[in-house]
């Protein structure tokens, strides 16, 4: 997949979480947080959008996410649901503004 933004090397907050959603929002996928990032597909071609480097870095990041939320006392699963549907809602709304320019 081309055009990948550069991910934060590590989660420690509530903001890099966002920012975590923020560029898997932006890379076009469908994300699930039980999802392997392995498993993710080009809609089209059916090839993986993400090489070995790139799927151990995403599901590191992931599972780091899933730690964080647990320790703050949030629902790890409910939390990134409903903050990848805050991401997907602005990446859309973003990308609404761009193509009327």
């Amino acid at each position: 997949m081309s055009n990948k933004k550069q991910l934060l090397p590590c989660i420690e907050s509530i903001a890099d979480i966002s920012s975590f959603l923020e560029v898997i929002a932006s890379e076009g996928v469908i994300f699930h947080p039980m999802d392997d990032f392995s498993t993710y597909v080009h809609q089209d071609s059916h090839f993986r959008l993400y090489n070995d480097e790139e799927v151990l870095e995403r599901n590191v990041l992931l599972a780091n996410c899933f730690l964080l939320l647990t320790k703050l006392g949030y629902e790890p699963f409910d939390f990134l649901i409903k903050k990848w549907k805050s991401e997907r809602q602005l990446q859309n709304k973003t990308s609404a503004n761009l193509s009327e320019v």
